[in-house]
């Protein structure tokens, strides 16, 4: 263990503070706890969560990429610990597109299975391109648009840090 390292519990508390009340952002019309007006413009949240990570993020990495090669090995890394559980996500809203079009015989719905959910934004999500251009509205899991946007911030923080930190720094 990096005993040099700093943790920082208050930031922690807090980012889990902020995740909560996005997840009960996103949660508003479901229930009376998360009706109030609070809870209803808890989305800025999002944006408290993403610079607390950001700053936690480059903390722990400012020292570790100073080329190409340890950048690429916290790409992998980071990459490593979001894309599985995307993945995972994504094949269980596949499963419920499916079951979606298997109903459509005997249930009416607003629009058919695979109408926005179709098979050109299955693989823009799946190759975590949602926040990029390229995509073209909130489809399959709307919410994980955020792990697209954060691989982007990885790779940016990856560039930046190869660019800038030509050599292993010890502070």
């Amino acid at each position: 263990m990096d005993t040099n390292r700093r943790y920082y519990y208050s930031l922690d508390a807090l980012r889990g503070i902020a995740a909560l009340l996005v997840f009960m952002y996103h949660m508003a019309n479901s229930s009376i706890l998360t009706s109030n007006s609070f809870i209803k413009n808890a989305g800025i949240y999002v944006d408290l969560f993403f610079i607390l990570s950001g700053f936690v993020i480059y903390h722990n990495y400012k020292n570790k990429i100073y080329n190409l090669k340890s950048g690429l090995t916290f790409i992998k890394r980071r990459f490593k610990r979001i894309y599985p559980l995307h993945v995972y996500t994504l094949l269980i809203m596949l499963v419920f597109e499916s079951f979606r079009y298997l109903l459509e015989n005997f249930y009416t719905f607003n629009h058919p299975a695979f109408y926005y959910n179709n098979f050109k934004s299955f693989f823009i999500q799946l190759f975590l391109l949602n926040s990029t251009p390229f995509f073209d509205g909130f489809n399959w899991n709307g919410q994980n648009w955020s792990i697209s946007a954060e691989l982007i911030c990885y790779l940016v923080f990856m560039i930046l840090s190869v660019r800038f930190l030509k050599t292993k720094r010890t502070t």
